[in-house]
């Protein structure tokens, strides 16, 4: 299967999905299976002095009301989430077959994995008042 027909019938599937429901998940989410490992391998950059810091950082994260969505499919065919902080480039990534956290990080250049065109936008439409994937 080429790129273009992987990327098409992933707009497919995530048209076909609660979108709201995915995006209130991820907003939610207050578990990070493997705490350690992540703090250990992410918390310095982002200023994390012990692991409960590590996720007070991730739940503010969350909760910012400014964050961007994308989706792509990774592995074995789970669509993984991804709420990014723009401005400051950190990412909360979400597995969405499993429904929990899968990591948070500093990006290195979001731009260019932006680019790569593996991943969708999810934007919330002010006209209709509900999340849609951008195409």
């Amino acid at each position: 299967m080429t790129t273009a027909e992987d990327r098409r019938l992933l707009i497919e599937e995530l048209r076909r999905t609660d979108l709201a429901r995915v995006i209130n998940d991820i907003r939610a989410a207050r578990e990070l299976p493997k705490l350690r490992y992540h703090f250990t391998k992410h918390g310095a950059v982002l200023a994390a002095a012990t692991p409960q810091d590590y996720l007070s950082r991730l739940w503010r994260h969350l909760e910012r009301p400014d964050l961007e969505f994308y989706a792509t499919r990774r592995g074995q065919g789970d669509i993984m989430w991804y709420a990014v902080d723009v401005d400051h480039q950190e990412i909360a990534q979400y597995n969405a077959n499993v429904r929990r956290l899968w990591s948070y990080y500093l990006s290195r250049d979001f731009d260019q994995f932006l680019r790569l065109g593996k991943l969708i936008r999810i934007v919330f439409s002010e006209l209709d008042g509900h999340w849609m994937v951008e195409t």
